[in-house]
């Protein structure tokens, strides 16, 4: 089922909040979007994001289940980031940063890229080839006329994954 038609469905079962979807960016002319403000609520408090890599056989960015409060005072954050990692969605087997590649069958598990599962070519890696870089980050802020009863938001980043290390096949260590 298409990601759209899954999230539309979600939401109408009442298990997903807010959603948005941006434009196609990060090219020659695009290299940031500003969005829409997405409402995160105590029923819905996590955030997450996935967008297609171009061109490239199957791969992805995005970050999941990012919870932007404070775990200690319980209150959101005003600002923080988020970084953006690479992923294989496994419907394609190409290793080379062009579209198409042959179709997976079956297909393979969504696999977030660590130095061991990177292609050949060493793509997302830092010049040492011991981490997998982000592919971009998201900055988000707390709007003001969201802010009730409280002005003192912490503005620390959120606990956010950490980048994945080297590690065993599959795996993030």
């Amino acid at each position: 089922m298409p990601l759209l038609m899954e999230l539309k469905e979600a939401k109408e079962m009442g298990t997903v909040g807010d959603k948005l979807q941006g434009m196609v960016a990060f090219n020659r002319d695009v290299q940031f979007q500003v969005f829409e403000p997405i409402k995160v609520t105590p029923d819905f408090p996590y955030m997450s994001s996935i967008s297609m890599v171009a061109p490239s056989p199957d791969w992805i960015t995005g970050f999941y289940n990012v919870k932007p409060i404070d775990e200690d005072s319980m209150v959101w954050y005003q600002s923080f980031e988020v970084p953006s990692a690479p992923w294989d969605a496994g419907s394609r087997s190409s290793e080379v940063f062009l579209p198409g590649g042959d179709e997976e069958n079956p297909r393979q598990e969504i696999l977030e890229f660590t130095p061991g599962t990177v292609p050949e070519s060493g793509a997302f890696l830092n010049a040492d080839r011991d981490e997998v870089l982000p592919m971009g980050f998201w900055k988000c802020t707390l709007l003001a006329e969201s802010m009730k009863e409280e002005p003192n938001k912490p503005t620390q980043k959120p606990a956010v994954r950490k980048r994945a290390k080297k590690g065993k096949k599959g795996k993030s260590a």
